[in-house]
């Protein structure tokens, strides 16, 4: 496996050169022109003229490699500054520093008739010593005032790419030395700038890469699920608002929910039916009709300005079976089905007179015949015979209810009309425990 430049560079940096001389040469034989590579190879060369040669590789590959002209231009300097200078004048540093000095002939003594001229006036101190201390420290680590091409003096044969990897793979241990050089100091890895790519460039290099395609893939896979989510949505709820719709217009069908009417007409009845005993339900052993919860169609109201039919009261002038009875509303006469129970039928032309049909008209005659009643509608208005749809309510007694309660009728809950289930079906679960009414036909 291929190692990668990281490897190297954290080798490097922990001090182990060879290991990260190796790293770098298996680099470079693989991809001979990486600059970094190069670059870094130069922090870890043997000599000066191995630095210069991998300098100057790095300058081919890349001549705007500030790095590699830095260090170029500081080997330069040391270079110049390593070659022979004339010997200090005496008196300078090395008198001061103490340092013994050079071994000189015995100087021949002067005349002893003849004294010595003068001396000559001391010389400035600070140019002689600031020039010893340039020759003999090392020169200051600076970087460069402004980017320049370095032209390497008369460089020697250019060497091959094979002669370097051959000398890469080939060479002794490095001896490590105790005073790192100038440009040891590893580079900025983000210091090698290169020519920046027009910008549509980079965004198809992106596209054609690897990344780019999963991004691409991910990207088309949102929006499918996106719009798959939409049709799921709309398959759901399109139904559910369907059916919603009549509620929320029936709610939202009056623009005056405060106005309370009253019936215009109140009739006298002349007589008043007394009942001198109270019917008792007894069971026949006959058939148990069946009845069949079907869906009620109800119309889409629209808004309109009508009058509140929420709650309504009238005056009931005659009953026609178990659960439906005849109201004097606003001066019209209405029939109304009781909401929410089914009773025997009576005289009925298809089913006829059903068990128990006259005992629940006589139930219903006893709890409403002649009375003021209440009418509380739910979400369907009427049913499929045009009959109004309520809740019956004498002196707040619901009678749904009550012939519930009595066996006179049966639980038929018919959603969205489900305003009072739980109520009624409590009712029913009394009558079935108790048996009776219908319920002791069973």
């Amino acid at each position: 496996m291929l190692p990668s430049l990281e490897e190297a560079i954290a080798a490097i940096k922990a001090g182990n050169k060879e290991k990260g001389r190796k790293l770098l040469a298996d680099i470079l034989q693989a991809d001979l022109e990486n600059e970094t590579a190069w670059l870094w190879m130069s922090s870890v060369a043997n000599s000066d003229e191995e630095r210069r040669r991998y300098l100057k590789r790095v300058l081919e590959i890349n001549p705007d490699n500030a790095a590699a002209q830095r260090g170029l231009a500081m080997l330069k300097q040391k270079r110049t500054q390593s070659k022979p200078t004339a010997p200090p004048p005496p008196g300078g540093l090395s008198a001061r520093l103490g340092a013994a000095p050079p071994a000189s002939p015995d100087p021949v003594p002067p005349p002893k008739a003849e004294e010595p001229p003068p001396p000559p006036p001391p010389q400035p101190v600070e140019p002689s010593e600031l020039t010893l201390k340039d020759e003999l420290l090392p020169p200051p680590i600076e970087k460069p005032a402004a980017r320049k091409s370095v032209q390497p003096d008369a460089p020697p044969p250019r060497s091959t790419t094979d002669d370097l990897i051959s000398e890469l793979r080939g060479s002794p241990p490095p001896v490590v030395d105790e005073t790192p050089p100038v440009e040891e100091e590893p580079p900025d890895e983000e210091s090698p700038k290169k020519p920046a790519q027009p910008k549509g460039d980079g965004v198809i290099a992106f596209l054609n890469s690897e990344r780019g395609i999963f991004t691409l893939i991910a990207a088309t896979v949102a929006i499918v699920l996106a719009l798959a989510a939409c049709v799921v949505l709309n398959l759901v709820f399109q139904p559910l608002a369907q059916q919603l719709s009549p509620t929320v217009a029936a709610a939202l069908g009056t623009d005056t929910p405060t106005a309370t009417f009253t019936p215009s007409v109140t009739p006298s009845p002349t007589s008043t039916a007394t009942p001198t005993s109270t019917p008792t339900l007894t069971p026949s052993p006959l058939s148990t009709r069946v009845v069949v919860d079907t869906p009620t169609v109800t119309p889409t109201l629209t808004r309109t300005p009508t009058p509140d039919r929420s709650q309504q009261n009238g005056q009931v002038i005659g009953v026609s079976s178990g659960d439906t009875i005849t109201v004097l509303l606003d001066g019209q006469e209405v029939v109304v089905k009781y909401l929410g129970i089914d009773a025997p039928a009576v005289n009925d032309p298809a089913l006829g007179t059903e068990p128990l049909g006259e005992e629940a008209l006589a139930a219903n005659r006893i709890l409403v015949e002649g009375k003021e009643v209440r009418l509380e509608m739910d979400v369907s208005d009427t049913d499929e015979s045009g009959r109004l749809l309520r809740y019956v309510f004498v002196d707040d007694k619901m009678v749904n209810e009550i012939l519930l309660r009595q066996g006179a009728a049966r639980l038929i809950l018919t959603p969205p009309d489900i305003k009072y289930g739980a109520q009624l079906e409590a009712a029913e679960q009394d009558a079935r425990a108790r048996g009776v009414g219908i319920w002791g036909l069973q």
